[in-house]
Parts: structure tokens; C-alpha cells; sequence
């Protein structure tokens, strides 16, 4: 593995990818309830 490869799989910054999902998750919540087939897509 390359240095840069360990950076990315690091817990830190695992950890800061998932808080970006929360927020982005909670800042669209509203939006995405209006779509459900979208949540349920496959592609998701």
C-alpha cells in the first residue's frame, strides 16, 4: 500500500468522509423524502 493509500483508509479520515455523509445526509433529508425511488434506487 502507498502512503497516500494508508491516508485514505486511515480511522481519521474515515471518520471525517462519515461526518461529511451525516451532514450532507441531514442538510438533504427533506429533499430526498420527496423521492423515495430515488433512496430506493439500486445506484444509490
Amino acid at each position: 500500500m502507498t502512503k497516500s493509500m494508508r491516508d485514505i483508509l486511515s480511522p481519521a479520515s474515515i471518520n471525517r468522509v462519515a461526518i461529511q455523509v451525516i451532514s450532507f445526509s441531514g442538510t438533504h433529508a427533506l429533499r430526498f423524502r420527496k423521492y423515495p425511488s430515488y433512496l430506493d434506487s439500486p445506484n444509490m
